[in-house]
Protein backbone atom coordinates (compact mmCIF):
# COMPACT_ATOMS: atom_id res chain seq x y z
CA UNK A 1 0.00 0.00 0.00
CA UNK A 2 1.30 3.43 -0.89
CA UNK A 3 2.29 5.92 1.88
CA UNK A 4 -0.97 8.80 3.02
CA UNK A 5 1.50 11.24 1.35
CA UNK A 6 2.50 9.00 -1.86
CA UNK A 7 1.43 11.09 -5.48
CA UNK A 8 1.88 8.32 -7.41
CA UNK A 9 1.35 4.31 -6.73
CA UNK A 10 4.71 2.67 -6.86
CA UNK A 11 4.05 -0.46 -7.02
CA UNK A 12 2.14 0.22 -9.92
CA UNK A 13 4.87 2.08 -11.95
CA UNK A 14 6.78 -1.23 -10.93
CA UNK A 15 4.30 -3.50 -12.49
CA UNK A 16 3.92 -1.18 -15.56
CA UNK A 17 7.62 -0.77 -15.91
CA UNK A 18 8.30 -4.78 -15.84
CA UNK A 19 5.01 -4.87 -18.04
CA UNK A 20 6.91 -2.73 -20.70
CA UNK A 21 9.95 -5.14 -20.32
CA UNK A 22 12.07 -2.01 -19.52
CA UNK A 23 14.93 -2.60 -15.80
CA UNK A 24 14.94 0.60 -13.33
CA UNK A 25 17.98 2.26 -15.60
CA UNK A 26 16.39 1.65 -18.59
CA UNK A 27 13.41 3.31 -17.22
CA UNK A 28 15.61 6.38 -15.47
CA UNK A 29 17.57 6.71 -18.80
CA UNK A 30 14.24 7.31 -20.71
CA UNK A 31 13.42 9.76 -17.79
CA UNK A 32 16.36 11.70 -17.41
CA UNK A 33 16.64 10.60 -14.10
CA UNK A 34 19.06 8.50 -11.99
CA UNK A 35 18.38 4.67 -11.58
CA UNK A 36 18.24 5.23 -7.59
CA UNK A 37 15.53 7.88 -8.33
CA UNK A 38 13.65 5.41 -9.66
CA UNK A 39 14.02 3.07 -6.88
CA UNK A 40 12.75 5.71 -4.91
CA UNK A 41 10.11 6.20 -6.71
CA UNK A 42 8.85 2.56 -6.87
CA UNK A 43 9.19 1.74 -3.01
CA UNK A 44 7.12 4.63 -2.17
CA UNK A 45 9.43 7.32 -0.95
CA UNK A 46 10.52 11.12 -1.58
CA UNK A 47 7.54 11.92 -3.89
CA UNK A 48 7.27 15.34 -2.52
CA UNK A 49 10.12 16.86 -5.00
CA UNK A 50 7.82 15.04 -8.40
CA UNK A 51 6.53 17.52 -10.61
CA UNK A 52 2.75 16.76 -12.42
CA UNK A 53 5.03 17.42 -15.54
CA UNK A 54 7.36 14.33 -14.52
CA UNK A 55 4.50 12.41 -13.97
CA UNK A 56 2.73 13.04 -16.64
CA UNK A 57 5.74 11.90 -18.89
CA UNK A 58 6.20 8.82 -16.92
CA UNK A 59 3.00 8.31 -17.75
CA UNK A 60 3.59 9.09 -21.27
CA UNK A 61 6.87 6.61 -21.09
CA UNK A 62 5.01 3.38 -19.73
CA UNK A 63 1.98 3.94 -22.20
CA UNK A 64 -0.84 4.73 -19.41
CA UNK A 65 -3.02 7.59 -18.56
CA UNK A 66 -1.97 9.36 -15.76
CA UNK A 67 -4.85 8.18 -13.23
CA UNK A 68 -3.87 4.47 -14.15
CA UNK A 69 -0.52 5.85 -11.69
CA UNK A 70 -2.22 7.69 -8.80
CA UNK A 71 -3.10 5.73 -5.87
CA UNK A 72 -5.76 3.62 -4.94
CA UNK A 73 -8.85 5.64 -3.19
CA UNK A 74 -8.55 5.13 0.87
CA UNK A 75 -11.86 4.11 1.96
CA UNK A 76 -13.20 4.11 5.46
CA UNK A 77 -15.56 1.44 6.43
CA UNK A 78 -18.26 2.08 8.89
CA UNK A 79 -17.94 1.79 12.72
CA UNK A 80 -20.56 0.81 14.56
CA UNK A 81 -20.82 4.49 16.39
CA UNK A 82 -20.09 6.06 13.33
CA UNK A 83 -22.97 4.43 11.22
CA UNK A 84 -25.36 5.10 14.84
CA UNK A 85 -24.94 8.76 14.36
CA UNK A 86 -25.21 8.85 10.98
CA UNK A 87 -28.40 7.05 11.35
CA UNK A 88 -29.90 9.53 14.28
CA UNK A 89 -29.14 12.60 11.94
CA UNK A 90 -30.96 10.86 9.34
CA UNK A 91 -33.65 10.08 11.25
CA UNK A 92 -33.85 13.15 12.30
CA UNK A 93 -33.49 15.56 9.57
CA UNK A 94 -32.57 19.01 11.13
CA UNK A 95 -29.90 20.78 13.15
CA UNK A 96 -29.31 18.74 16.53
CA UNK A 97 -27.49 20.36 19.28
CA UNK A 98 -24.54 17.21 19.95
CA UNK A 99 -25.74 16.80 23.39
CA UNK A 100 -29.36 16.10 22.18
CA UNK A 101 -27.90 13.55 20.75
CA UNK A 102 -25.66 12.80 23.16
CA UNK A 103 -28.48 11.93 25.63
CA UNK A 104 -30.67 9.95 22.67
CA UNK A 105 -27.49 7.26 21.93
CA UNK A 106 -27.10 7.31 25.52
CA UNK A 107 -23.62 8.27 25.29
CA UNK A 108 -20.80 10.02 26.41
CA UNK A 109 -19.73 13.37 24.92
CA UNK A 110 -16.59 12.22 24.26
CA UNK A 111 -17.85 9.30 22.36
CA UNK A 112 -20.63 11.12 20.16
CA UNK A 113 -17.86 14.10 19.54
CA UNK A 114 -15.99 10.96 18.28
CA UNK A 115 -18.54 8.93 16.29
CA UNK A 116 -19.17 12.33 14.87
CA UNK A 117 -15.49 12.84 13.58
CA UNK A 118 -15.24 9.50 12.20
CA UNK A 119 -18.56 10.10 10.53
CA UNK A 120 -17.43 13.43 8.94
CA UNK A 121 -13.84 11.69 7.36
CA UNK A 122 -16.05 9.27 5.85
CA UNK A 123 -18.35 11.02 3.99
CA UNK A 124 -15.70 13.46 2.61
CA UNK A 125 -15.37 11.54 -0.53
CA UNK A 126 -19.10 10.52 -0.91
CA UNK A 127 -22.41 12.69 -1.90
CA UNK A 128 -23.03 13.26 1.71
CA UNK A 129 -21.52 16.26 4.24
CA UNK A 130 -21.90 16.33 7.75
CA UNK A 131 -23.07 20.30 8.08
CA UNK A 132 -22.10 22.57 11.45
CA UNK A 133 -23.69 25.14 12.87
CA UNK A 134 -21.71 25.88 16.20
CA UNK A 135 -22.72 22.52 18.10
CA UNK A 136 -25.13 21.69 16.08
CA UNK A 137 -25.47 19.29 12.93
CA UNK A 138 -27.16 18.25 10.52
CA UNK A 139 -26.76 15.31 7.64
CA UNK A 140 -27.33 16.42 4.35
CA UNK A 141 -26.18 16.42 0.35
CA UNK A 142 -23.16 17.87 -0.86
CA UNK A 143 -23.70 20.37 -2.72
CA UNK A 144 -20.86 20.87 -5.03
CA UNK A 145 -21.63 17.07 -6.35
CA UNK A 146 -24.35 18.07 -8.29
CA UNK A 147 -24.64 21.00 -10.92
CA UNK A 148 -26.07 24.51 -10.52
CA UNK A 149 -28.53 22.72 -13.47
CA UNK A 150 -29.19 19.59 -12.07
CA UNK A 151 -29.50 21.03 -8.41
CA UNK A 152 -32.18 23.08 -10.03
CA UNK A 153 -33.65 20.24 -11.87
CA UNK A 154 -34.32 18.27 -8.81
CA UNK A 155 -36.22 21.12 -7.09
CA UNK A 156 -38.54 21.46 -9.77
CA UNK A 157 -38.92 17.82 -9.73
CA UNK A 158 -39.66 17.84 -5.83
CA UNK A 159 -42.15 21.30 -6.48
CA UNK A 160 -43.83 19.28 -9.52
CA UNK A 161 -44.27 16.13 -7.12
CA UNK A 162 -45.52 17.74 -3.93
CA UNK A 163 -46.84 21.14 -5.30
CA UNK A 164 -46.30 24.54 -4.32
CA UNK A 165 -47.60 25.82 -0.54
CA UNK A 166 -50.35 28.24 -0.41
CA UNK A 167 -48.35 30.67 0.95
CA UNK A 168 -45.47 30.19 -1.72
CA UNK A 169 -47.65 30.44 -4.81
CA UNK A 170 -48.92 33.41 -3.26
CA UNK A 171 -45.82 34.89 -3.33
CA UNK A 172 -45.16 33.54 -7.06
CA UNK A 173 -48.11 35.56 -7.88
CA UNK A 174 -46.81 38.56 -6.79
CA UNK A 175 -43.42 37.61 -8.68
CA UNK A 176 -45.88 37.15 -11.80
CA UNK A 177 -47.89 40.67 -11.50
CA UNK A 178 -44.70 42.48 -10.80
CA UNK A 179 -45.03 43.68 -7.45
CA UNK A 180 -41.97 42.12 -5.91
CA UNK A 181 -39.42 45.24 -4.99
CA UNK A 182 -36.97 47.28 -2.71
CA UNK A 183 -40.62 48.32 -1.43
CA UNK A 184 -42.31 44.86 -1.43
CA UNK A 185 -39.22 43.49 0.59
CA UNK A 186 -39.19 46.31 3.08
CA UNK A 187 -42.85 45.81 4.01
CA UNK A 188 -43.81 42.61 3.75
CA UNK A 189 -43.76 39.70 6.93
CA UNK A 190 -40.78 37.62 7.53
CA UNK A 191 -42.37 34.45 5.94
CA UNK A 192 -43.21 36.09 2.69
CA UNK A 193 -38.99 37.43 2.37
CA UNK A 194 -38.28 33.79 3.28
CA UNK A 195 -40.33 32.34 0.72
CA UNK A 196 -38.67 34.44 -1.96
CA UNK A 197 -35.37 33.39 -1.12
CA UNK A 198 -36.58 29.68 -1.61
CA UNK A 199 -37.69 30.63 -4.95
CA UNK A 200 -34.90 31.92 -6.12
CA UNK A 201 -32.83 29.03 -4.74
CA UNK A 202 -35.04 26.83 -6.59
CA UNK A 203 -34.65 28.65 -9.65
CA UNK A 204 -38.10 29.71 -10.24
CA UNK A 205 -37.51 33.16 -9.79
CA UNK A 206 -34.67 35.78 -10.91
CA UNK A 207 -33.68 39.69 -9.55
CA UNK A 208 -33.34 42.09 -12.64
CA UNK A 209 -33.00 45.61 -11.22
CA UNK A 210 -34.16 45.20 -8.12
CA UNK A 211 -37.12 43.36 -9.14
CA UNK A 212 -38.27 39.54 -9.06
CA UNK A 213 -38.83 38.23 -11.97
CA UNK A 214 -40.46 34.85 -12.90
CA UNK A 215 -38.27 32.99 -15.41
CA UNK A 216 -39.47 32.00 -18.61
CA UNK A 217 -40.23 28.44 -18.64
CA UNK A 218 -41.80 29.25 -15.52
CA UNK A 219 -44.38 31.81 -16.40
CA UNK A 220 -44.72 29.90 -19.39
CA UNK A 221 -46.26 26.68 -17.26
CA UNK A 222 -48.35 28.94 -15.23
CA UNK A 223 -49.97 30.59 -18.16
CA UNK A 224 -50.66 26.85 -20.19
CA UNK A 225 -52.38 25.79 -16.77
CA UNK A 226 -54.44 28.90 -16.13
CA UNK A 227 -55.67 28.15 -20.03
CA UNK A 228 -56.57 24.53 -19.20
CA UNK A 229 -58.23 25.78 -15.99
CA UNK A 230 -60.05 28.43 -17.66
CA UNK A 231 -61.14 26.23 -20.85
CA UNK A 232 -62.65 22.99 -18.35
CA UNK A 233 -64.39 25.34 -16.55
CA UNK A 234 -66.12 26.84 -19.80
CA UNK A 235 -66.57 23.93 -21.41
CA UNK A 236 -69.92 22.81 -22.33
CA UNK A 237 -71.11 19.66 -20.32
CA UNK A 238 -71.12 16.74 -22.84
CA UNK A 239 -74.11 15.51 -24.01
CA UNK A 240 -75.28 11.90 -23.80
CA UNK A 241 -75.62 10.42 -27.51
CA UNK A 242 -79.28 9.65 -28.81
CA UNK A 243 -80.57 5.94 -29.23
CA UNK A 244 -82.59 4.83 -32.15
CA UNK A 245 -85.38 4.40 -29.20
CA UNK A 246 -85.55 7.89 -27.82
CA UNK A 247 -85.71 9.20 -31.61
Amino acid sequence: MSPPDALIDGNRVGELRRLAGLSQRALARLLGVAPMTMRRIEEGGGHGDLTLRFVARLAEVLGVDLAALLPPAQTVDPAPDDAAVEAALADLGRYTPVEELTRALGWSLERTNAALEMLEERLSTSGMILKRKRFEYLLGPRRSALTDEQHANLQRVAINRWGLHLGTARVLRDALDGAIDGEWERNAPAWKTLTLGALLKHGLVRIERQRAVVQEDVRYSIEISQLMASKAKTKPPRRAALSSSDA
